[in-house]
Formats: C-alpha cells, structure tokens, sequence
C-alpha cells in the first residue's frame, strides 16, 4: 500500500499543476481565439488526420 499512495500523490500533484495552468491560461484570455490563421490550422488537420493515419496504416 505504500508504493500506492506515492502513486497517488503524484497523480493529484499532476492533476493540480495541470488545472492550475488551465487556470491560468484561461484567466489571461489565450483561451478566447485561436491563435492560428484558418489556413494554419487546416495544414495542421491535414497532416494529422490524413497523411499522420496513412503512415501509420501503412506500416
């Protein structure tokens, strides 16, 4: 059960990091817009979704 709960301190402490810079981020507005043009993040999409998949199915 010890090894347990240092798992579980570490999950929490990794939980509260992650909302606090959530929360943060939020709180300054990076969350209102994207800060991509539309053509930036169609590139992106792309490559994720298309070219990213048939790599991977190909293999």
């Amino acid at each position: 059960m010890y090894r347990m709960a240092q798992s579980l301190n570490v999950s929490v402490a990794t939980a509260v990091i992650l909302y606090e810079a959530q929360r943060q981020r939020e709180a300054k507005g990076l969350y209102e817009r994207p800060h991509l043009s539309k053509d930036e993040m169609d590139k992106i999409i792309k490559k994720w979704a298309m070219d990213d998949v048939i790599k991977y199915k190909s293999k």
